[in-house]
């Protein structure tokens, strides 16, 4: 049964850590799976990174018009120069919205599913926003991020 996992919040140091690859599929991948996904459901979110909930491997969760389910070790390879505009919410910086004007309308990523097995599949508009977002915290980057200093 999955467990519900402590959200860390933006001034814990875990959330600015460059996350490590997961080199073997291990009965704690799939449990650390599961819990994100109860933990990210659980908390009306639509994203959810691996080190948001303090581990520093590269997961995340996403459920999204165009996927739904974990990525491991996602890439984003090709992404388009238009780019798409929505507010974005995070749970490790409750409270905010903000348009970053900088995420691609489309994105091709390249991740694992639980299987092991390469996948690599194109999503657009609001689902390719929530994928940038959460690969970003897995390399310690944080929307609030994007915003001009005098904003934050």
């Amino acid at each position: 049964m999955a467990k519900l996992l402590k959200i860390y919040d933006y001034k814990e140091p875990i959330l600015r850590s460059k996350c490590r690859d997961i080199e073997h599929m291990e009965s704690w991948v799939l449990d650390l799976a599961s819990n994100m996904w109860e933990t990210m459901l659980r908390s009306k979110a639509v994203g959810l990174a691996a080190n948001q909930v303090g581990f520093d491997y590269k997961m995340v969760t996403i459920k999204a018009p165009m996927f739904e389910g974990p990525m491991i070790n996602p890439i984003i390879e090709e992404q388009s120069e238009e780019k798409y505009h929505t507010y974005e919410q995070c749970l490790s910086i409750p409270g905010y919205s903000f348009d970053t004007g900088k995420r691609s309308r489309a994105i091709k990523v390249r991740y694992f599913d639980l299987e092991g097995k390469l996948q690599i599949t194109w999503l657009k508009d609001e689902t390719a926003v929530i994928v940038q977002h959460e690969i970003e915290h897995l390399h310690g980057i944080m929307f609030i991020d994007h915003m001009e200093p005098g904003m934050r």
